[in-house]
């Protein structure tokens, strides 16, 4: 083989190696990152769900679960919780909703890794003590329920619009008592 023939290999094979090194150098923390999101994902939707109890089969709590299986009468005892016990953000039942008509925002992205603030927000409460807070909201609700006559965790199995329309008359009612922030 001749020797410029020879020189243009070992140029072309050099020049192959740096521009793979730099190649690497540079998509490689990109791709790194990109298989770390890929592996946490399922435990996001898990957080997420389980926060806004969307999923009660828990083998199935992994991926995206739509608005179509949110439980409107438990979620908003769960909202109005928040609010009452919070003060940072105001989070409304539409707010949640919206955030999960779609699994993907406008520009394609996962919105489990873009939450908005306040729904961010409502997780990690959820997560640090909301979660027993909402437990004594909606057992405090649910005492009012059963003095108003009906039984025992009836919001539970009502229609939306007549928990919210309870919810609001107990928020407003004497025995009504403000949690502490």
């Amino acid at each position: 083989m001749p020797t410029k023939v020879k020189d243009k290999i070992v140029l072309a094979i050099f020049i192959f190696v740096i521009l793979s090194s730099i190649f690497f150098k540079i998509a490689g923390p990109m791709i790194e990152e990109m298989i770390e999101k890929k592996r946490q994902l399922p435990s996001l939707y898990v957080h997420q769900n389980v926060a806004f109890d969307i999923c009660t089969d828990y083998t199935q709590n992994d991926h995206y679960h739509g608005a179509n299986e949110l439980k409107l009468n438990i979620i908003i005892v769960y909202i109005y919780a928040y609010n009452d016990y919070q003060s940072k953000y105001n989070l409304t039942l539409d707010e949640v909703v919206d955030y999960f008509k779609e699994e993907y925002t406008s520009s394609r992205k996962l919105k489990v890794y873009s939450q908005p603030e306040n729904i961010h927000d409502y997780i990690e409460w959820y997560y640090h003590g909301g979660e027993e807070k909402i437990w004594d909201y909606g057992n405090n609700f649910n005492d009012y329920m059963k003095k108003q006559g009906y039984p025992e965790h009836i919001y539970r199995k009502m229609e939306y619009k007549d928990v919210l329309a309870a919810l609001d008359k107990y928020v407003s009612s004497p025995e009504y008592i403000p949690p502490k922030h």
